[in-house]
């Protein structure tokens, strides 16, 4: 599909769906709602999204399939990316430790479809003034993702590397504030199935190693080139329902107890990588 049918497809959905499923996220009245929920924030900005979405609604409906006409209004071009803003940050303000960046996929659906709409948009009028507004977007996602990537740790998968059984463990007790060295390495595990597994290795205040998998099995982006194809592929894996992606499930997973000093030694060293093993049959490169 070429960008303008996909545009014209994107801009019947905006109308036909997403502002009305939106808009239903925020008009609610009903307090009692979870803590995952993006209408759970109470404030000036859940304020602004129940301002924003009927004004676009209604615009929607005097233009109706004409996009080129709905832009044309200089209202649209500012509500637009305000809705977006305010969309990132519901997004990410609803990140949870256990559950992940997919806890609501219909409003992550919302989100990302608006998203590529904007940015569709800026691309087919040229309009350095929406380009610039889709590339600020692009900051503050990296932003918050490569921030929310790094402080959310996992600690409810921690195996014992002795047990033959892969029996979990309770986890070792420490916090971000007990960390005081990071850093990437991949890991091979027979014994568990890893095999070139990006991991975070965490040099602890008291000595030790902890070993993070790196649940998306991505590293931080840089580009936002970067960030565009992350959202797009987010985009494509909702739309097949293919929510078991990595990408999901951000954070760090811590996977064994903490590792000694003692227990690990350099294998192999060379200008751009180092090995280290371990006396329990663990691989880092």
């Amino acid at each position: 599909m070429d960008n303008t049918a996909r545009l014209e497809q994107l801009h019947d959905e905006q109308f036909g769906r997403i502002l009305p499923t939106l808009n239903s996220y925020f008009e609610q009245k009903d307090a009692s709602l979870s803590r995952l929920d993006p209408r759970n924030s109470r404030n000036a900005h859940h304020l602004k999204m129940t301002a924003i979405i009927p004004v676009l609604l209604r615009a929607h409906q005097q233009c109706g399939p004409e996009w080129k006409l709905l832009f044309a209004n200089s209202q649209a071009l500012d509500l637009y990316p305000a809705l977006l803003d305010e969309l990132l940050l519901f997004m990410f303000q609803s990140f949870s430790t256990t559950v992940g960046f997919g806890s609501n996929m219909e409003f992550l659906r919302c989100a990302l479809k608006t998203y590529e709409y904007l940015y569709l948009v800026g691309k087919m009028l040229q309009s350095f003034e929406l380009d610039q507004k889709v590339i600020s977007f692009q900051n503050n996602f990296m932003r918050n993702w490569n921030k929310a990537q790094s402080e959310i740790m996992l600690f409810d998968q921690v195996k014992d590397l002795l047990s033959h059984a892969h029996d979990f463990v309770a986890p070792p007790l420490f916090d971000s504030k007990n960390i005081v060295r990071r850093g990437y390495f991949k890991l091979t595990c027979d014994k568990f199935y890893y095999e070139n597994l990006w991991v975070e290795l965490m040099h602890l205040d008291n000595g030790s190693m902890a070993i993070f998998k790196v649940n998306t099995q991505t590293l931080p982006f840089h580009t936002n080139q970067q960030i565009h194809d992350l959202l797009l592929r987010l985009t494509r894996n909702l739309n097949m329902g293919a929510y078991q992606d990595p990408l999901f499930q951000i954070g760090r997973t811590l996977l064994f107890p903490t590792v000694r000093p003692m227990d690990l030694r350099v294998a192999n060293e060379s200008r751009n990588s180092i090995a280290l093993e371990t006396k329990r049959e663990i691989t880092l490169l």
